[in-house]
């Protein structure tokens, strides 16, 4: 029986000893005791400036900031003020709980809790939520187990990192973020102190709501300095220093980039993004594109975006999505980045670039005149912007000018099927259609595009014929803290350099655009920028996209609920935007260097009449860059024209018409007189297509005061000129 009594005491005693053992010989779960599911998740730009803060599921605003970089007399704070004795206790301090129960007992009721930083830790980690006699002795249980397992100043740092400043904001970085708008790093003894003593009632001593915080901090200062924590040199200038707390929202900033970061990252468990944005470049344009687009609301133009990438690194800059994210009226949180359009004359560069690749060279002449193209779908008669048509023009001109039949004529002596290709290496969404169901007219725009395809496309023209993708997320830290660094896609080669550099240099040609746009217009700047606009039928879109030396600028112009505007084309609506954004950005970087010329083009002479090399027969002509397989192919029109060189037989050159005052003006006329056959002619007056290749009949011209030329033309070849005055 004896031995029975003795079991029956001492076997309970072994299992409490156990299972306190196991109790305390159990390591502390670190990640539990970070608490990584209460951390904000937070979106950064290129310089680490805080775009978005979003809160746990808890709703709670968190994150986590290492203790090395919190400076020592913020530390020195927290102690002084919640544990002084922090450093030579383990856990429980005796002489606090005895004090703290002497007054308890005097008072009849619980006034102090005698808790160590260890112990509030312990509460944190552990949700320690039982009554406060059964929470108190765990809480003493937890805190020695942390004291075992965890470094004095890996408890500190926990504990400043989780613990509650009052308006569900938890730990240090991001209170100091919300108060202060600064980084722990950045606090002042002052601030440090005003946040110290908050930590004994957050709700009720936080620098928001508190009148006294600032006098309560300077009380905190006196004792640190009285136990010498702080010199009194340290302690004069804090309390002379005027810390102001004011509570910011939480971070909403580059709204659409940051909607698309949580979008690219949505199957990941991460805590912290870090993005190629420029926030202080962005929230710039933002205010610009309202502004620039106000004027326009009376032409029913109510939204636009703006993309801006580094060609060579594929970093994206700017992302603005809407006029206004939070505008209901016009969709404002449909990133129209990313929305499908027609691109309207946009997509002509890459034409071109492959004219420039099979026989085209800038200065080659090609006839702007009506033009049916067969399409599977069945006739196709383009029509310029102006519904003129202008005879023969260079390249240069016809892409400057933005014609549409020399356009359309170029990628039919190629082939649809070469553009079609090239778009799709280049990412572009076909929408499972074939080369055939869009013809020419593909290059007018018939097929959708996103800016953001476009602004990526453009990059092969400021990027030396390669192509970079755009990436916004530079790289992401897991909850482990783990940096998962994105993967850059490999720039593909699609053009050759030469055929970049001379698009470019057509882009960038003010001049070539003269004759549809004026000298005056967006795209003339006094640096290196090449640009193209894009309108779409109807007016429901336009954009203006281009490029300097590195950077792509991609602007669209629109309505989110596709109504057209009021005859708003990319000059008028894309085009300016697109100017103040290239100024804008020239204000942050280095733009405007002219690109390097590559080795396999020159500039030489060319005829004016066949675009060709000049020989020693041509008079006219001009310098212009040509690759250096074409030199040697010199010009054969002039000199083999046809012997009689009189072909517009009435009126003569030189010839003056003075108009009679007396008479009926409508009624003053005479009939212009081709020798020779009509119909193999185009007859221009005054730059404007009078009588098609191919008509049969009578031209008349009505006089008019001013200097006039007529223009005879066999295909592409100027066969005869007259210029008159009329008085």
């Amino acid at each position: 029986m004896g031995r029975n009594k003795v079991k029956i005491v001492v076997l309970p005693l072994v299992f409490l000893f156990v299972l306190f053992a196991l109790f305390f010989l159990i390591p502390v779960n670190k990640c539990k005791a970070r608490g990584v599911n209460e951390w904000s998740r937070r979106i950064y730009d290129r310089n680490s400036i805080l775009l978005r803060e979003i809160p746990s599921s808890e709703y709670f605003v968190s994150s986590w900031t290492p203790i090395d970089s919190i400076p020592e007399y913020v530390l020195k704070c927290f102690v002084q003020k919640e544990d002084k004795r922090f450093y030579s206790h383990f856990g429980i301090d005796i002489l606090s709980m005895a004090r703290a129960l002497r007054q308890n007992i005097k008072n009849r009721r619980i006034i102090s809790g005698a808790s160590t930083i260890t112990m509030q830790t312990a509460r944190i980690i552990y949700s320690l939520q039982q009554p406060k006699l059964i929470r108190k002795i765990l809480e003493i249980l937890y805190s020695i187990k942390l004291e075992i397992h965890l470094t004095k100043r890996e408890i500190l740092e926990i504990y400043l990192n989780r613990t509650h400043f009052g308006n569900n904001i938890y730990g240090i970085a991001s209170t100091s973020e919300t108060y202060f708008s600064k980084s722990a790093a950045s606090l002042s003894l002052k601030e440090a102190s005003m946040l110290a003593v908050t930590l004994q009632a957050p709700s009720v001593y936080n620098p928001i709501v508190n009148r006294r915080s600032s006098e309560m901090a300077d009380a905190l200062l006196k004792e640190m300095a009285s136990d010498n924590i702080i010199s009194s040199e340290e302690y004069g200038r804090a309390v002379k220093e005027k810390a102001e707390a004011n509570k910011e929202k939480l971070k909403f900033r580059l709204p659409h980039l940051c909607d698309r970061v949580i979008f690219e990252l949505k199957d990941k468990k991460w805590i912290k993004a870090f993005t190629s944005a420029d926030c202080a470049l962005q929230e710039e344009l933002e205010e610009i594109i309202k502004t620039s687009l106000d004027p326009l609301e009376d032409m029913n133009v109510t939204n636009g975006s703006i993309m801006i990438t580094d060609s060579r690194t594929g970093d994206v800059l700017v992302m603005i999505g809407s006029k206004e994210y939070f505008s209901d009226n016009i969709d404002g949180q449909y990133n129209a980045c990313y929305g499908m359009r027609s691109p309207g004359s946009s997509l002509k560069p890459f034409t071109y670039s492959l004219g420039l690749l099979n026989g085209y060279n800038a200065s080659s002449i090609i006839m702007d005149e009506p033009t049916y193209f067969k399409e599977v779908w069945g006739d196709f008669k383009p029509e310029n912007y102006d519904f003129k048509f202008h005879g023969p023009v260079t390249l240069r001109q016809a892409l400057g000018c933005s014609y549409n039949v020399p356009a359309c004529k170029v990628l039919d002596s190629i082939g649809v099927d070469k553009l079609y290709e090239i778009l799709k290496k280049m990412n572009f969404d076909m929408h499972s259609k074939g080369p055939n169901d869009y013809g020419v007219a593909l290059t007018l725009g018939s097929m959708s595009v996103s800016l953001f395809e476009l602004v990526s496309g453009y990059s092969v023209f400021a990027n030396k014929g390669c192509q970079t993708s755009p990436q916004i997320i530079d790289s992401y830290m897991l909850e482990n803290e783990k940096i998962i660094r994105m993967k850059k896609e490999k720039e593909k080669r699609i053009f050759p350099e030469w055929t970049a550099f001379l698009m470019g240099d057509i882009l960038s040609d003010n001049n070539a655009r003269i004759p549809a746009f004026d000298m005056e217009n967006p795209f003339k700047f006094k640096f290196y920028v090449g640009a193209k606009t894009g309108t779409s039928k109807n007016y429901k879109d336009n954009f203006a996209v281009g490029f300097t030396d590195r950077y792509i600028i991609g602007v669209w112009v629109g309505n989110n609920d596709e109504s057209p505007m009021v005859g708003v084309s990319g000059m008028t609506g894309a085009g300016p935007l697109f100017r103040n954004a290239v100024m804008t950005l020239s204000k942050y970087y280095n733009i405007g260097d002219y690109p390097s010329t590559p080795d396999s083009i020159l500039k030489t002479e060319v005829c004016s009449k066949s675009g060709k090399s000049v020989s020693n027969k041509c008079r006219e002509k001009y310098i212009d860059w040509i690759h250096i397989s074409e030199i040697s192919e010199k010009c054969t029109i002039c000199g083999n024209e046809t012997k009689k060189i009189q072909r517009i037989k009435y009126p003569d050159n030189g010839d003056v018409f003075v108009i009679d005052r007396d008479f009926d003006l409508k009624r003053q006329m005479f009939e212009v007189i081709i020798d020779g056959d009509k119909k193999d002619m185009t007859l221009m007056i005054d730059g404007n297509v009078v009588k098609e290749r191919g008509e049969d009949k009578k031209i008349f011209f009505n006089l008019k005061t001013g200097k006039h030329t007529i223009e005879l033309y066999s295909d592409t070849l100027l066969i005869d000129k007259v210029i008159f005055l009329v008085q």
